[in-house]
């Protein structure tokens, strides 16, 4: 009997309907391609038994002048810092306010009491929508440098676990901040001398966090944004600043006295969601816009993402301001973590392996994360109940098993009925790997399931399809390697 040979591009392709994704991965959990095979991702462990109190919105590993590992954790109400060992401490500054836990969503539905106006006459949508608070945090030689979107006070911590953070003196209000490659701290959306401006920029003395006057001796200075969006964030990149709008882009090149900076226009109609929807590579920058993602290596363009549908599909508009983003250097991937259109909580991720530009998605209770930063030996993500995990530690999952399935798969030509009679797996296989087969005659048809198979042999089938979908699941915290498969089969007529 012949052999029929099925090699599927890695990752997942969810562009369209079903049957737009035949021949590829459709969908799965908790699973990576890497190197062009396919491996459920690494497993995790809780650093510390304590837990940070409100909900993590960002996080930050750095290592001090003496070589010791640090990981900042803000959540909405609280700062935290811990150290290589797990222990937690409460480096909350005096006087800080407290901020948003979720979003709030202005006008329409559900705005107003019950019983006001007239039944089925819609809302008009007059209110602001007030975002989930996030801080931003970096480093300022060997101190944490933090400012919460809601508190507005820049804050320096100076690695004391019995003294908590305090007030950047002279600082600016402001919205976010960002440490330039040249020791200069740069204010986004500062107080202009009156009121909070979301396109503002103020930058400190170099090597000088206390320094915010302008003179002719020193390299403060200030700057406004010509932009229509307000300031969302600051990154280092290679050329500069990195400045996301929720509209735009902006790079901030150094040049000296008396100007200092420079700022130019990077990119339009790519701003960015949140405060952390933003990492930065070796190479680029990538972040998550309102409908879609975006690279920046010295220039802005929008990535192809061959899961795009189902992410903006599935994520909660009205929660964007929770999406995080968490770089895995090791696996080459960005992992952007979001809010479910279910779900009120960070409860998803997409993740992008830039290095062989494949895109898979997944189920995941982790609001926020960093890279190792080269400090630690894995990257690190906060779960929603303030617990602190290793990641990408051996094969422990919480008992969840990896799974992954293709779209259709057309056998033959797609209008004759095959028999499958043997399925054999690729010889990469290894672990404990379930397989099944769901067979329909015709697209959006009656679908049957034959299964479960073991992967990991070669097993009889007796299946007549036009055709097919393969869903492999893998046993909870075993790891394992599927590469292509090949079907005995024997044609048959075009009943």
């Amino acid at each position: 009997m012949p052999y029929i040979s099925v090699k599927l591009a890695p990752g997942f392709y969810s562009l369209g309907t079903d049957y737009s994704s035949k021949g590829r991965y459709r969908t799965g959990d908790l699973v990576r391609w890497y190197q062009g095979v396919s491996q459920p991702i690494g497993g995790w462990r809780a650093r510390s038994a304590d837990e940070a109190e409100g909900i993590p919105r960002a996080a930050l590993t750095w290592g001090d002048n003496a070589g010791q590992a640090w990981i900042g954790i803000g959540t909405h109400d609280h700062l935290y810092a811990m150290t290589r060992s797990g222990d937690l401490h409460d480096i909350t500054p005096s006087g800080f306010v407290s901020g948003q836990e979720t979003a709030q969503s202005g006008g329409g539905y559900g705005t107003s009491v019950y019983g006001m106006g007239i039944y089925g006459t819609p809302l008009p949508d007059d209110t602001n929508v007030i975002p989930a608070s996030s801080w931003s945090l970096d480093t300022f030689g060997e101190n944490l440098v933090a400012v919460m979107d809601s508190d507005n006070k820049l804050y320096e911590w100076t690695l004391d676990p019995t003294i908590i953070a305090a007030p950047i003196s002279g600082a600016p209000d402001a919205y976010a901040l960002v440490t330039t490659q040249e020791g200069i701290l740069m204010a986004l959306g500062a107080d202009d001398g009156a009121v909070l401006n979301p396109r503002y920029i103020k930058w400190s003395g170099l090597q000088n966090n206390t320094d915010w006057t302008p003179t002719a001796t020193n390299l403060s200075r200030d700057q406004l944004l010509q932009t229509q969006g307000r300031i969302m964030l600051g990154k280092r990149v290679s050329d500069g600043v990195l400045i996301l709008t929720d509209e735009g882009a902006f790079r901030a090149s150094f040049v000296g006295p008396p100007f200092v900076y420079t700022f130019a226009r990077v990119g339009s109609g790519c701003g960015a969601v949140s405060r952390q929807a933003c990492a930065v590579t070796q190479s680029a920058a990538y972040w998550m816009g309102r409908n879609g993602f975006f690279q920046y290596n010295g220039y802005v363009t929008p990535l192809a993402c061959d899961v795009q549908d189902f992410v903006f599909s599935d994520i909660n508009d009205s929660q964007l301001s929770k999406v995080c983003t968490v770089l895995n250097p090791d696996f080459n991937e960005v992992w952007f973590l979001y809010p479910s259109g279910s779900s009120l909580e960070v409860d998803s991720y997409v993740a992008l392996n830039y290095m062989e530009s494949i895109w898979y998605t997944g189920k995941l209770d982790r609001t926020c994360g960093t890279g190792s930063n080269g400090v630690l030996q894995y990257p690190i993500m906060v779960s929603s109940d303030g617990l602190v995990f290793d990641h990408e530690v051996a094969n422990s999952r919480d008992d969840r098993s990896p799974t992954m399935r293709t779209g259709p798969l057309e056998i033959g030509s797609g209008d004759n009925v095959i028999l499958l009679k043997r399925f054999i797996p690729d010889e990469r296989t290894a672990g404990s790997v379930a397989v099944s087969f769901y067979a329909r005659q015709w697209p959006n048809g009656p679908q049957t399931m034959y299964g479960p198979y073991d992967a990991t042999s070669p097993a009889d089938l007796r299946i007549t399809a036009r055709q097919l979908e393969v869903e492999y699941v893998g046993d909870p915290n075993i790891d394992f390697r599927v590469g292509d498969f090949r079907f005995e089969v024997q044609p048959g007529g075009k009943r």
